[in-house]
């Protein structure tokens, strides 16, 4: 994903944090987590932890960004939910 330049690990790759650890994907996965009370506890710490919360943008959210501001048409769709496209600049509503 375009986060990852910015140290955010991504999911579904070929080398995705769900590919090198299968059990990590039962941490977003709404069944395991109403099912099992570690899950749960396991999923907090994950997101207690997560490299996200400190994150900066990198060249690609940049030159999104960029372009943007020189009038091209833009539109961004993701499932990030780091923000960091917004941090570079992107209007809020365009993402």
């Amino acid at each position: 994903g375009v986060s990852t330049d910015s140290g955010i690990p991504d999911y579904r790759g070929p080398n995705g944090l769900w590919r090198r650890d299968p059990e990590a994907e039962k941490l977003v996965t709404y069944e395991y987590y109403m099912a099992d009370p570690e899950i749960r506890r396991r999923s907090w710490l994950m997101r207690r932890d997560t490299a996200a919360l400190h994150a900066e943008p990198n060249a690609a959210h940049r030159a999104v960004a960029e372009l943007e501001r020189r009038g091209v048409p833009v539109r961004v769709i993701t499932q990030n939910v780091d923000g960091l496209h917004q941090l570079a600049g992107v209007s809020a509503r365009k993402v």
